[in-house]
């Protein structure tokens, strides 16, 4: 397990401002939200020789995301967050981006059902469709990785747990950033680090949980990864911060991919906020999207 240097400056400040956001900011509603992330996607702009070209596969709509330096072989499968019930946004797809330049590869994002509309196990079964149309494609699975951040990284071992069990052949490596891994009971944290959390409000995960489980039982692998049995699964990278209410859901997948033999590496970034690798200003995302990028690199190999 390991832990970044002394947080900056700009993650200090950062987080002041989010709390007291947080702190007069009462009720979520999923309408209003989706209608925010569609305004302000207005005013994205792609990156400077990045293309983002939409495509269908397997029934689902989704994006290429292509720098100049992305390999046309090899390809991130990325699952977007948003609690389970909202698009990617244009931090997303910025950060993608990035990543995509660094990493060398290219990238997928497909726009998973989502809930309350499509409850599990929609948003999974697209982002398994996803995986699936890819390698038909002619994608080799060594060349694909899969990655998401949190709503996605929950999918992203989701996806590779469904892929195994059904025998299916598995990319060369899963990234996990903020994941959401237990939608149990069993999952909610301590008051402390309910208030110590930055950015994420307590009471509106839990309307995303409910919107997302539908009928299904909380402690299916398939909706909380964190009880998989993760014996077979390919090498696993986790990014988490270290005041997050989600920490512990990292730090439990961790423990059980590690008891099962899988290389596994979880790095605590401290006091970073949710997925705040998406936050381009901050020293802490440049550092950790490097990080990902060779993690991808050195797994999917070809």
């Amino acid at each position: 397990m390991e832990h970044s240097p002394k947080p900056s400056w700009q993650i200090r400040v950062l987080n002041r401002f989010l709390r007291r956001v947080k702190k007069n900011t009462s009720g979520f509603d999923i309408a209003q939200s989706r209608d925010f992330l569609r305004r302000v996607d207005r005013f994205f702009r792609a990156p400077r020789g990045v293309k983002f070209v939409d495509e269908k596969a397997a029934g689902v709509e989704g994006q290429w995301v292509v720098a100049p330096e992305s390999d046309r072989d090899r390809v991130i499968l990325y699952l977007h967050g948003g609690g389970f019930c909202l698009s990617e946004s244009l931090l997303h797809k910025r950060m993608v981006a990035k990543l995509c330049r660094l990493s060398g590869f290219k990238a997928y994002m497909p726009r998973y059902r989502l809930a309350p509309e499509h409850p599990f196990p929609a948003g999974l079964d697209d982002c398994v469709a996803s995986y699936r149309w890819l390698v038909n494609a002619g994608y080799a699975p060594r060349n694909i990785v899969i990655a998401g951040d949190s709503a996605g990284g929950a999918l992203t071992l989701s996806t590779i747990g469904s892929l195994r069990d059904d025998g299916d052949p598995l990319p060369a490596s899963g990234v996990m950033l903020s994941a959401g891994t237990d939608l149990s009971d069993e999952a909610t944290p301590d008051t402390e680090r309910i208030q110590r959390d930055p950015l994420l409000p307590w009471d509106s995960l839990q309307v995303m949980r409910r919107a997302y489980l539908g009928n299904a039982h909380p402690r299916n692998p398939r909706v909380s990864p964190v009880f998989y049995d993760y014996g077979g699964f390919p090498p696993l990278l986790f990014h988490v911060g270290s005041t997050e209410i989600l920490l512990d859901h990292a730090t439990r997948a961790v423990a059980r991919a590690q008891l099962a033999g899988v290389d596994t590496r979880i790095k605590i970034w401290e006091d970073a906020p949710h997925v705040f690798q998406a936050m381009g200003f901050l020293p802490e995302s440049k550092m950790a999207l490097r990080e990902i990028a060779e993690f991808v690199a050195g797994q999917g190999a070809s």
